[in-house]
């Protein structure tokens, strides 16, 4: 069987179709390539302009605390030791000490070694562990003292052991002795050192923009300067940390306990009756009977007069409650 002769431009037609279609699908495949080439460019530089629109935002929020850092910093500088006063940090406490009556028995450095991650700070930090004797008004004292510094300082910890009643026996001038307790504290400070990073920036319309934020500056500023308080001694309170029983009579000292309630016992009876009948005296409107019970008042009072001025002679109470109900129910009824 003959197939039909095919003419030779239909061959040539044929074949330079096929080269067209090919180089067609060839260069779509590539325009391809380079649109998705072109979108994820497009993707990268819209997240760049994301980025950039986020630290345009921030800027406002950096430059003000920028401002408020910068008009802040003279005063942090008055508050925080420099690098000469940290050198005379031990007589600073020594002084502080001696102010308030503390005994210090040992005062050494903490480790103050600053890592990596500190030596990148603006803020050194120096602390001392101190060691002294003394009763709760003079720690208070010392405490006053730390507080008002014109320099900062914190007492970061504070361990008290309370004093024995042993500790308070009689000393050679037959006075009881003071408790002084065992206390121990840690005093930090910083040393202010801004790390240098380079000239500071300058901000456009600086001291219009300080003026817009002078309250949020007067806040931070007050912030800093906190009010202290004025401590004022003991006041009439007593040691919390001591025995309020006077520690066990020794030979020749005092009385025995016992003996100094019963005193009081009697004389808070006395005191009682003595006062009724003065009530009665003020309340009735009979002379006579006024009389009568003015016969029984006058030796009740007398006798009274005359305890007391025996117990003062005697040199008072060392036992705790008998002073206080003594000076409660005798003395001020």
């Amino acid at each position: 069987m003959k197939f039909p002769a095919i003419e030779k431009s239909m061959l040539v037609t044929g074949v330079v179709g096929v080269l067209l279609l090919g180089g067609l699908g060839t260069l779509l495949w590539w325009e391809r390539g380079a649109i998705a080439d072109a979108r994820a460019a497009g993707d990268a530089l819209r997240s760049e302009a994301d980025r950039a629109r986020l630290e345009i935002g921030k800027t406002a929020g950096l430059e003000r605390d920028v401002i408020v850092q910068r008009e802040l910093d003279e005063l942090m500088r008055e508050i925080l030791p420099n690098d000469q006063e940290i050198t005379e940090y031990v007589r600073t406490l020594q002084a502080f000490a001696d102010n308030s009556g503390v005994s210090i028995s040992q005062l050494k450095p903490k480790n103050n070694a600053r890592d990596d991650k500190q030596a990148k700070a603006d803020f050194k930090k120096v602390g001392y562990e101190i060691t002294f004797a003394g009763d709760a008004f003079q720690l208070l004292s010392f405490l006053s003292l730390v507080e008002r510094h014109s320099r900062f300082m914190s007492v970061n910890t504070l361990k008290l052991s309370a004093a024995k009643r042993d500790d308070s026996k009689r000393g050679a001038d037959k006075k009881p002795a003071t408790p002084r307790h065992e206390i121990q504290l840690e005093v930090e400070s910083y040393v202010y050192q801004p790390a240098e990073k380079g000239k500071p920036v300058q901000v456009d319309g600086y001291e219009r923009k300080r003026d817009l934020l002078s309250t949020e500056i007067s806040k931070q500023r007050a912030l800093l300067q906190t009010q202290a308080y004025e401590y004022r001694g003991s006041r009439g309170r007593r040691d919390p940390w001591v025995d309020p029983r006077m520690p066990e009579a020794q030979e020749g000292e005092g009385r025995p306990i016992e003996e100094q309630i019963a005193i009081v016992e009697d004389a808070t009876r006395l005191a009682a009756s003595t006062h009724e009948l003065w009530m009665r005296m003020r309340t009735t409107s009979s002379p006579i009977e006024v009389m009568t019970l003015e016969r029984d008042y006058l030796p009740a009072l007398a006798d009274l007069i005359s305890r007391v001025d025996e117990q003062k002679r005697a040199g008072g109470f060392t036992y705790a409650p008998a002073k206080d109900a003594w000076q409660k129910n005798v003395l001020e009824v």
